[in-house]
């Protein structure tokens, strides 16, 4: 049987959720379905990459572009994967999807990758983003004396990326004068509102204020818990929290970038642009 690889454009998107529907292990509505295609991220309209045979929709990796998302001020562009699904019985064909992202000009991110998928991605090359998330609870007795607002429209360079996430319930926190900004995600669990933090504009700043940040968060937005990845956290806030650190239970994080951009840093890596704002 002879298979094809193409990119995944709008009009293919009814196939490709139709395929979702029936093969991704994480069932969605067809309106979370539907986010993934209407983004408005960027004037590339790719919406990933598909394997067919006899003319068959049998595997697809899903990606999503930005025009504003770089790895820090440089011009390499970071791409989330937020699929990647194949048939069963045409399972020999999952490594040919995943080898076309090779060689391209990008940091390829995976924010939900199944842990038993774990050793595939690292044979490929790919490396851990983060296997572990802290719980912080607020602090409301710290002494820390922190200046902050929540007006985006003064940033200087973020600007747009906080207009492309508003409407996903994301919000913006500028400490000490731009010394620190913030983008975090407001998450409802049952009776609790949680702070999940996408973005931290300098990482010093945000280990060194973390108890005033909680406080803040508290007393505006009623948030009971910030949750944070540990690769934003340093050595001293690891041992702090240790008793709050939890595993990513049934999937990790992983990345993979070009050989000669050797020296990217994991915790210079944010969550923005992801599948996890849309849905």
């Amino acid at each position: 049987m002879k298979s094809k690889i193409t990119t995944v454009q709008l009009k293919d998107k009814n196939k490709i959720i139709n395929f979702l529907k029936k093969n991704h292990k994480f069932k969605l509505s067809n309106k979370q379905y539907e986010t993934l295609f209407n983004s408005n991220w960027s004037k590339n309209k790719t919406f990933g990459i598909m394997i067919k045979v006899n003319q068959e929709i049998v595997g697809f990796i899903g990606l999503l572009f930005s025009d504003n998302f770089f790895y820090l001020k440089s011009k390499i562009r970071i791409v989330n994967i937020h699929s990647w699904v194949v048939k069963k019985e045409f399972r020999y064909l999952s490594l040919s999807l995943l080898n076309k992202l090779n060689n391209q000009d990008y940091i390829f991110v995976s924010q939900s990758t199944l842990i038993n998928l774990k050793d595939i991605f690292l044979k490929m090359g790919w490396k851990i983003l983060d296997r572990n998330f802290y719980i912080i609870p607020p602090f409301f007795y710290s002494s820390q004396k922190i200046s902050y607002n929540f007006d985006f429209e003064k940033s200087k360079d973020l600007k747009k990326i906080v207009r492309d996430h508003l409407k996903y319930d994301c919000k913006y926190m500028n400490i000490n004068r731009g010394k620190l900004e913030i983008i975090f995600k407001l998450r409802k669990k049952k009776i609790f509102k949680i702070a999940e933090i996408l973005f931290l504009s300098d990482l010093n700043n945000f280990n060194k204020y973390i108890k005033s940040i909680s406080k803040i968060l508290f007393k505006e937005y009623n948030v009971v818990l910030i949750k944070t990845d540990e690769r934003f956290l340093n050595n001293n806030n690891k041992h702090l929290y240790k008793l709050f650190k939890i595993n990513y239970k049934d999937h990790l994080k992983v990345f993979k970038n070009r050989e000669n951009n050797k020296n990217i840093k994991s915790s210079h890596i944010s969550n923005l642009y992801s599948e996890f704002q849309l849905i």
